[in-house]
């Protein structure tokens, strides 16, 4: 989504992470990763951060991957492929806010940004699927968290 989203910049990472895919474990095995020098510097150098309004730039990426997609499966089963696309929560799972207000006004940005895409899958006869990788992986970035809340909060959308 880097290349399909404008409005965001790659900065350091280095002392800010908007989520870890291994807050649990850090929290866990704090031991661990306290004391091996290589285990404190996972994750990437940069990270996507907000920085302007969000707009969808990656129409002709799109118009490409559509255009290069079978829209049916193969036989005998002849069912209808359907298309991944990242949910807001996933993206904004991953890309620091230094634009919008709150955290609601930059879900809802990400959101109108990514629903060009959205139409352009099922403009093209692809079936509407709800693709969400953030639900497994909210579950280990969000060590705070009961599984009792974790459900709840998964089931009315919101990440924090």
């Amino acid at each position: 989504m880097r290349e399909r989203i404008a409005g965001h910049e790659p900065q350091p990472s280095s002392g800010r992470r908007r989520l870890s895919i291994i807050a649990r474990d850090e929290r866990k095995f704090a031991g661990y990763f306290a004391d091996n020098p290589r285990a404190q510097s996972l994750g990437p150098p940069t990270m996507p951060v907000c920085v302007a309004p969000l707009r969808y730039v990656g129409q002709a990426d799109l118009k490409r991957d559509i255009d290069n997609s079978p829209r049916r499966s193969p036989a005998p089963c002849r069912l209808a492929p359907s298309w991944p696309a990242n949910s807001p929560a996933t993206i904004e799972h991953w890309m620091a806010n230094e634009y919008y207000k709150s955290d609601e006004e930059f879900v809802f940005a990400i959101a109108e940004a990514m629903s060009e895409e959205y139409r352009a899958i099922v403009d093209a006869g692809f079936p509407a699927a709800d693709r969400r990788p953030d639900l497994p992986d909210g579950w280990n970035c969000l060590p705070d968290i009961t599984l009792p809340d974790y459900r709840i909060t998964r089931r009315c959308g919101s990440t924090r």
